[in-house]
């Protein structure tokens, strides 16, 4: 009875021990992933950021030209009318 328990015992330890360095292995596997999709996404963000701030300064140069000819087209009719 004694050496078929210890036996059972011992085949339920090695799973428990090969069970326990699979999660491991899985877990860290999937930390390392998880760090990898961060870097990804921040880079992906940052270069987002980037396109919009070029936009941006695109949009006001645009804005500003514009205001600059209708304040000389207000300037040109006040002084055609004086």
């Amino acid at each position: 009875y004694f050496d078929i328990r210890r036996n059972e015992q011992a085949k339920y330890w090695m799973y428990e021990t090969i069970d326990e360095q699979l999660r491991n292995r899985f877990y860290q596997s999937q930390k390392e992933q998880i760090k990898e999709a961060e870097e990804k996404a921040l880079s992906i963000a940052e270069e987002k950021i980037r396109e919009a701030e070029r936009e941006t300064a695109s949009l006001m140069k645009t804005a500003q030209s514009r205001i600059d000819r209708a304040s000389a087209v207000i300037v040109e009719g006040i002084v055609g009318g004086i």
